[in-house]
């Protein structure tokens, strides 16, 4: 439950916010129409049973013979005595917790959920670069709901840290202005066109497709085969912050399954930001044996907790040359950093590189031009690949490993923001880029 109390929503009652979110349906956050709902018949059930609040879920929880130590909050000592006194009259009553259970299985229907979800106006919020280097937050006309569409509010967008620095700083993606990026959106969908089969008002949705931050979005669903179709369905489950950057780790999946990772390879990653800590992790999935490269001990630290095998802090030149030596060569190097190390990976001449003969190189990271060594590449005979965006079979891959556990995205989730607060955020990313990793913009508040 989120500790035993639910973060206060089961100490003090609160039915006129409640009520007041389901009548205007501004859910957001935790509170979604199905919490809301089952809040509520809760709070009922303790009127009916003359039980207080707190009184009923320290006694629900210690008829959980599993459980053995509650630890609950208390401000004062008549809260402890209040404690004490209601774990002294033992679990609660079998009927009672037998309706616990039952509102805990109850769901929010379409009916119930449909014209109380917040709805556009005329005009919503959106993120803009309008200069080299300065992004606003500014009205502009919101979306229609057309044939094969569904319209969703956002409850959450993922930042794509290098790309949308690319694009705000004047990189090889940007370099005009005004100008916009995101691809990695959460919603729920408030109203469906005609056509549109599959999605439900209520539907809790991932969006790959380029919509940039905005506070509603329409997407189109009307072919759901169509590889180039990036709207799911999340699963039962998935945390709606992790899914806001489901889109870097399906570039990442989509890299690794472009670059034909095999059981047993030998892979390296250059760059430990969000691209890189997804391709690590997929390729391990894949039954490759990973390392991971980078200037930050911080990252690389995160990269280990996620179950690289090996990581190398490449500092200076003894480090790279440790690399080669102790861990090379590699059957695949993913370059995810953007960096000038391609004389590193690749090598200056002949027999110099990490990368085995007939080896394959990724270039991911944004960059204008790429330079390297004809005699090094053609002395090894390498493959050099490079990748674009993602396919529906990859997202729906990378949902798979992410249920499975296979791949996480918690431990790279470092921020999340309030949209209001998302020009300090991206002049942070402009001048304190490493200082950010996975980061999602909350729109509920």
């Amino acid at each position: 439950m989120g500790g035993t109390f639910l973060q206060g929503l089961l100490a003090v009652q609160q039915r006129s916010r409640l009520e007041q979110i389901q009548r205007l349906g501004n859910y957001g956050g935790r509170l979604t129409p199905t919490l809301v709902k089952r809040l509520l018949a809760i709070y009922d059930l303790c009127d009916a049973a003359g039980l207080s609040l707190t009184e009923m879920a320290l006694r629900f929880i210690l008829g959980d013979k599993d459980i053995h130590t509650v630890i609950p909050g208390a401000q004062r000592v008549e809260h402890l005595r209040e404690n004490l006194a209601a774990a002294v009259r033992g679990p609660l009553p079998a009927d009672v917790a037998a309706r616990i259970e039952a509102i805990s299985r109850m769901e929010a229907s379409a009916e119930e959920v449909k014209g109380k979800l917040q709805r556009p106006g005329p005009s919503m919020r959106g993120v803009l670069f309008v200069a080299k280097g300065q992004a606003v937050l500014q009205e502009e006309p919101a979306p229609t709901c057309g044939p094969g569409q569904v319209l969703c509010r956002t409850l959450f967008s993922g930042l794509t840290n290098g790309t949308e620095r690319n694009v705000l700083t004047g990189g090889n993606y940007g370099g005009t202005w005004p100008g916009r990026c995101g691809y990695q959106t959460v919603g729920r969908v408030i109203d469906t066109g005609p056509g549109v089969r599959g999605f439900d008002v209520g539907d809790l949705v991932y969006s790959g497709s380029f919509h940039q931050h905005v506070a509603f979005f329409a997407a189109n669903v009307g072919v759901p085969t169509d590889p180039n179709n990036l709207v799911l369905r999340l699963p039962p489950g998935t945390d709606p912050r992790h899914a806001a950057l489901f889109g870097m780790a399906s570039v990442a999946m989509h890299d690794v399954r472009r670059a034909g990772v095999r059981l047993g390879d030998k892979v390296l990653v250059v760059g430990a930001g969000c691209i890189g800590q997804f391709t690590a992790q997929c390729a391990r999935a894949a039954g490759a044996k990973v390392t991971v490269c980078d200037l930050d001990e911080r990252r690389l630290a995160i990269s280990r907790q996620l179950g690289a095998h090996h990581t190398v802090a490449t500092v200076d030149e003894t480090a790279w040359q440790a690399l080669k030596a102790q861990r090379g060569p590699f059957d695949v190097v993913f370059e995810d950093s953007g960096a000038p190390v391609l004389d590193r990976v690749i090598g200056c001449t002949w027999g110099q590189g990490l990368v085995r003969h007939r080896g394959k190189v990724v270039l991911i990271a944004g960059r204008g031009r790429v330079d390297y060594s004809f005699n090094a590449g053609q002395g090894a005979e390498l493959e050099v690949f490079q990748a674009s965006h993602f396919e529906r079979s990859d997202l729906e891959e990378l949902c798979r490993l992410v249920a499975e556990g296979l791949v996480k995205v918690g431990p790279l989730l470092q921020d999340v923001v309030p949209i209001a607060q998302a020009v300090a955020l991206y002049d942070r990313l402009r001048d304190d880029p490493n200082s950010l990793l996975g980061t999602v913009f909350d729109w509920s508040v």
